[in-house]
């Protein structure tokens, strides 16, 4: 039948974060480095800065850790994520 409607925003935001998840994976984003602007980040890793912001925010600690980046507000992506939510709020 297809896709006909826009889902709920739950579901919209599971999605995003799963695609996310999917094409940047801890290995891929390992020592990315945070002293870029996102743009910059983003074009490097092939993705948009959407998907840059929507991966910052799957991360948990343990695995902002392990990767050795996003862990901090210095990095673009996360800052980007918490202007982002101020902005929905």
């Amino acid at each position: 039948m297809g896709h006909t409607s826009h889902q709920p925003g739950a579901v919209e935001m599971a999605v995003r974060y799963e695609v996310a998840r999917r094409l940047l994976p801890l290995d891929r984003i390992a020592g990315v480095c945070k002293d870029k602007p996102l743009k910059a980040l983003a074009e490097e890793l092939g993705v948009t800065q959407r998907v840059l912001t929507d991966r910052a925010a799957t991360l948990t600690d343990k695995q902002a850790t392990a990767v050795g980046c996003w862990a901090c507000l210095k990095c673009p992506a996360i800052a980007a994520r918490f202007a982002s939510h101020a902005l929905a709020a």
